[in-house]
């Protein structure tokens, strides 16, 4: 929950434990948080059951319930309430809409007022201290290809993490869906790994193909925040597959069957390191963006 700037709490209309568990999920984010004047969305969910179900949490009773949080002493939340349904779609675009403004505003006042701290440090090689692309077949790997903090191609203290991370992947899953993108702990530097993982064809490999991941480390700090832009992030590491994939096509490389070897200062070196910084840095001015802090 840290770093959060709203909370949305969703419960089941036919379902009164999950109408009763909202006290105690908010409770819960104070205790982790700190936080009691953020804005929190109470969204009462599957209204199309209201006219099939003849026992349901009435709006009546979601008023009643949004008034007494609005009462509670030490609930200083901005808080509002909407009815929908995820199936049908009713009133969740308008009901999100509304709350995303509540949002800004409560963004633009703590700016105001000073009391609006920056959460994440404006260091781009703090926050997010080194992306890789390595490679792998049934004979060889995982080969470093390059990093964007050196050229070194040794995985030292980041080998037990790249190789759990490819063990853990589902190779069918990888080939039918062509890429695949996700998250995972990385132990050193510590942090959470975003990656793209691909399978490239190649005949001349064992196996007929190769395994190649992208990724970047984050700082732990900024989990939270960088949950929230997932799409995004997505969206720039198939940008990044993209780019290195047409680059070693251009250059005829064959990272794992030549043993390629970066030479610091060439053109190779540099095309490919440049596909990583421009991923460091397009994820790094979003996080400064998602904070109007640049």
């Amino acid at each position: 929950y840290k770093g959060a700037v709203g909370v949305i709490a969703v419960f089941d209309i036919v379902d009164q434990k999950s109408f009763d568990d909202i006290r105690n999920w908010i409770q819960n984010f104070i205790n982790s948080t700190g936080q009691n004047d953020i804005p929190l969305l109470i969204i009462g969910n599957k209204i199309d059951l209201e006219k099939t179900s003849s026992n349901y949490i009435t709006a009546e009773n979601q008023l009643a319930f949004t008034k007494e949080l609005i009462s509670t002493e030490n609930y200083n939340f901005q808080v509002s309430s909407i009815r929908s349904s995820a199936k049908t779609g009713e009133n969740v675009y308008p009901g999100i809409l509304e709350f995303s403004s509540l949002i800004l505003d409560w963004i633009k006042n703590k700016q105001q007022d000073n009391t609006f701290q920056k959460i994440i440090p404006d260091d781009r090689f703090r926050n997010f201290p080194v992306a890789y692309i390595f490679c792998m077949n049934q004979v060889q790997g995982p080969i470093v290809i390059a990093t964007s903090a050196a050229p070194d191609l040794e995985l030292g203290d980041e080998k037990v993490s790249a190789v759990k991370l490819i063990s853990s992947f589902d190779y069918e899953d990888i080939i039918s869906n062509l890429s695949v993108t996700g998250t995972y702990t990385w132990q050193k530097p510590l942090g959470i790994f975003y990656y793209i993982t691909f399978i490239v064809e190649n005949l001349k490999a064992r196996g007929g193909n190769e395994l190649y991941v992208i990724g970047i480390n984050a700082d732990k700090e900024l989990t939270n925040v960088l949950a929230g832009l997932k799409g995004l992030i997505d969206g720039f590491l198939h940008k990044a597959m993209n780019d290195f994939r047409k680059f070693t096509l251009e250059q005829n490389i064959n990272f794992v069957i030549n043993a390629y070897s970066p030479v610091e200062g060439s053109s190779i070196t540099k095309g490919i390191r440049a596909t990583l910084a421009e991923l460091r840095d397009k994820i790094h001015e979003s996080v400064l963006k998602w904070y109007n802090i640049t």
